[in-house]
């Protein structure tokens, strides 16, 4: 099933951070967490009715109120990912591939496919989430947006700051008056797979990055959404 999976990164004034992941079921689903702060994962609707994982890869404790769980990785796995299989009350299976960074505490929701259906979105950012996911589901589905000016692109690569072998096209963007889209072609241009995050293809005034997908095969294309900040938003 070809899907985006929402991720949504939310940094306040404590820096702190809010993931939002659309998962489905028995799908391998990427996320970030602290490695040295305890990590907050609940699952949007449902409970966690138990967790299993690597043994010896991480601590947690369970919240009986909420359903949530607190997780941290242990010292051996502090730098490297590793995989934790959910169950929910409602039956659900998810499995997590989680990245232990050098970032303050995170808190992660889950929402099953059903309740979150759109692009792969990775937002940090103050500017209202529901402009910033609307630019990315217009983006992806490459529909014109109110108040907005598409405008295609020359296709000129980019190669600057991008890993070995990844060619990087600006197909098309998308101008508004707080916010600017930025639609990109990725192509692996190399021998081997390419992983990708969105951290990879942050800037300055990033406000969200979105990926159509995280692994690149030899000759494989995939999307980034980008949105960036003009200057005149709150």
């Amino acid at each position: 099933m070809q899907y985006l999976a929402i991720m949504l990164l939310f940094f306040c004034v404590q820096a702190s951070a809010f993931q939002v992941k659309t998962i489905v079921n028995d799908e391998i689903t990427q996320a970030t967490i602290s490695a040295h702060e305890l990590s907050r994962i609940y699952v949007k609707g449902d409970r966690i009715a138990y967790v299993r994982g690597v043994e010896g890869a991480y601590t947690f404790k369970a919240d009986q109120d909420s359903g949530a769980i607190y997780i941290k990785p242990n010292s051996s796995y502090q730098a490297k990912p590793f995989t934790l299989h959910v169950t929910t009350e409602q039956h659900s299976n998810y499995r997590l591939l989680l990245t232990p960074s050098d970032i303050p505490a995170e808190s992660i929701v889950l929402v099953g496919m059903d309740e979150g259906k759109g692009p792969s979105v990775n937002v940090r950012s103050s500017v209202s989430v529901n402009a910033l996911l609307s630019l990315i589901a217009h983006m992806s589905k490459e529909e014109i947006m109110p108040d907005y000016v598409i405008q295609a692109s020359d296709n000129k690569v980019l190669v600057a700051n991008q890993p070995n072998g990844l060619g990087k096209v600006l197909k098309k963007t998308y101008k508004g008056e707080t916010l600017t889209g930025n639609v990109y072609e990725l192509t692996n241009r190399g021998q081997g797979p390419i992983a990708l995050q969105e951290a990879m293809f942050y800037q300055l005034n990033t406000k969200a990055i979105a990926l159509s997908t995280v692994v690149l095969a030899p000759g494989q294309q995939a999307k980034l959404y980008e949105v960036i900040g003009t200057g005149h938003e709150i």
